[in-house]
């Protein structure tokens, strides 16, 4: 699922054939009980470049506030030249992102996101400190 970027490549007999590739991908930082998620977009060459900033979310967030964040991260989407449908594609990634760490334990929620949505990156907030 998602959206997909098309890559010309050369096929057998040096034919030009199309690959599709995802367009964007997710970024997750896991700390503690809170998750932050963010878009990249992804070249033709697979170089991730920042599309939005991050969005923090308590895991025990509370359906309204939940809401109002997803709102917060779609906005954040508008923003950027996307097609409704890339938009809506990402913003359905991030509740499953959501819905994955919530109702699972974080080891097994993290490897079932790892093997469920395509080039995502999960890092965790100390490795981010240094």
């Amino acid at each position: 699922p998602g959206l997909m970027l098309r890559t010309l490549l050369r096929g057998p007999r040096g034919i030009p054939t199309t690959v599709n590739k995802k367009r964007y991908a997710m970024n997750v930082v896991v700390s503690g009980k809170t998750i932050a998620i963010a878009a990249d977009e992804v070249t033709a060459s697979g170089e991730r470049i920042p599309l939005t900033n991050f969005e923090a979310w308590p895991l025990e967030t509370k359906k309204e506030d939940e809401a109002e964040r997803l709102d917060k991260f779609e906005s954040l989407l508008e923003s950027r030249l996307l097609a409704d449908n890339e938009r809506q594609s990402i913003l359905q990634e991030a509740k499953q992102i959501l819905k994955i760490l919530r109702d699972q334990p974080q080891s097994e929620a993290l490897q079932v996101l790892v093997n469920k949505i395509e080039n995502i990156k999960i890092r965790d907030a100390a490795e981010l400190r240094g």
